[in-house]
């Protein structure tokens, strides 16, 4: 009976790990995907028309992204090994969208227009 008490209880433990809590890797996997979502969403952006149009799911993204990095910094620093984790389960990914949101920014930037539009959307929750 103790035995049977003592797997139902680490089963607990491991099926509710995370319940309710941030950790290193759920923040990264949500900011990344945040970060595909403003890809997305700049990718759409053509002329003044449409950067007016972006402007404020662009601001309620970037503000989610500054939400993430603020919970970010209440938690431990990740060790070595959660950072190798984190690496090798998203870094490919990580980088090729950040390459993605870089060249779409540029492009934008360029586009008659959408740089005047988005120039007082605060990027400074970027990391």
């Amino acid at each position: 009976m103790r035995n049977l008490f003592v797997l139902a209880s680490v089963l607990l433990m491991l099926a509710c790990n995370g319940c309710g809590g941030d950790s290193h890797e759920s923040l990264g996997k949500e900011g990344l995907s945040t970060m595909k979502e403003m890809v997305a969403v700049l990718k759409d952006i053509k002329d003044e028309a449409s950067a007016k149009s972006a402007k404020p799911q662009l601001q309620s993204l970037m503000e989610k992204l500054k939400s993430i990095n603020v919970r970010q910094s209440k938690l431990p620093a990740p060790t070595e090994a959660e950072m190798k984790g984190m690496d090798s389960k998203y870094g490919k990914e990580g980088e090729e969208v950040s390459k993605q949101f870089t060249s779409e920014m540029m492009r934008v930037m360029f586009t008659p227009g959408a740089a005047a539009v988005l120039q007082d959307i605060d990027m400074k929750g970027m990391k």
